[in-house]
């Protein structure tokens, strides 16, 4: 029996594990876990409003991976608790640092690259 962890990356509270215990390669989870989606839903966060045209492809990239990882295994805490986060782990909004980060084009081009730059690190993980 092979033991094996998935970790699913947020940003708001680091690595949770969603499964356990496995069988074989694959990692099946036991059950989905209320504490997980707890903390999910109690997580605030600011997302844009519009995706910027440059992101869109990337984001829809991301979208589809998700939602065939739902497809291809229906019953897996994982694949849904990813497809929750989604749009909070790639999608937030860009804070500004200081005055020069504030200026409108700035934070337009900072915003693109902050999505981009997170959706780059989801398709890693």
């Amino acid at each position: 029996m092979a033991i094996g962890k998935a970790y699913i990356h947020c940003p708001f509270n680091g690595y949770d594990n969603c499964s356990i215990e496995g069988k074989g390669s694959s990692v099946q989870p036991r059950v989905l876990d209320a504490s997980i989606l707890d903390k999910v839903f109690q997580c605030s966060f600011c997302t844009v409003k519009i995706i910027p045209p440059s992101c869109r492809l990337a984001f829809s990239g991301a979208l589809k991976a998700t939602l065939s990882m739902i497809v291809s295994n229906p019953s897996s805490c994982d694949a849904w608790v990813q497809l929750l986060i989604l749009p909070a782990c790639t999608l937030r909004i860009f804070t500004p640092r200081d005055r020069q980060e504030r200026r409108s084009g700035n934070k337009n081009a900072l915003q693109q690259k902050h999505i981009l730059s997170a959706l780059t690190s989801w398709g890693e993980s």
